[in-house]
């Protein structure tokens, strides 16, 4: 099994901001911390962003909730229907209402524009490790399904052969059976 990779997807209309963000999580997450090779990818809309994602969906999600094309919630509620990436909102207008309609979608953070990068790097890199802990644990749970599935299949085989060889041993101790009794039973040939 080859391992897996992480990919870092940010949604940004500002491409400077996107650019220098995916430029430090590049750098900040090749320290050997997240225990997989790291890919981060940007978008300047939801359309760009959408066709990223349904060529390869991310784990990781830094969505801005201000596109130009599409609601950034929108978005990540469309993607959700295809995937279960890590997401990160990040915005320059929070509201009560995004940040409560955010977690209700499952982001584990929201970040208010200008961020701490590395605030923003730590809380990616624990939301890259928790699914990458994700996927190993499903990667495992299939490995225990297919096994268990073999050892029902493989406990079938055998109690089909056992069976096969209780039949053949009754068969044979009936032959026995009956070639002992013609054996035992003495021949009258007298006649009284």
């Amino acid at each position: 099994m080859t391992e897996p990779e992480i990919d870092i997807l940010i949604v940004d209309d500002d491409e400077e901001i996107a650019i220098m963000v995916a430029d430090h999580l590049e750098a900040a997450l090749s320290d050997g911390t997240i225990d997989a090779p790291v890919t981060v990818r940007w978008a300047t809309s939801a359309r760009q962003a959408m066709d990223f994602f349904h060529a390869r969906p991310a784990d990781v999600l830094l969505a801005d909730l201000a596109l130009p094309d599409e609601d950034g919630l929108s978005m990540v509620r469309k993607m959700r229907h295809h995937a279960e990436p890590a997401i990160l909102i990040i915005t320059g207008n929070a509201t009560l209402g995004k940040a409560i309609e955010s977690m209700r979608l499952g982001a584990c953070d929201m970040l208010i524009k200008p961020f701490d990068l590395r605030h923003l790097s730590d809380a990616v890199r624990e939301a890259a490790k928790a699914q990458l802990a994700r996927r190993r644990e499903e990667v495992r749970r299939r490995r225990l399904h297919e096994l268990a599935s073999r050892i029902v299949r493989e406990r079938r085989e055998l109690r089909q052969r056992v069976d096969l060889v209780c039949h053949d041993l009754v068969g044979a101790y009936r032959n026995l059976a009956a070639k002992f009794a013609e054996q035992s039973i003495p021949a009258n040939d007298e006649a009284p």
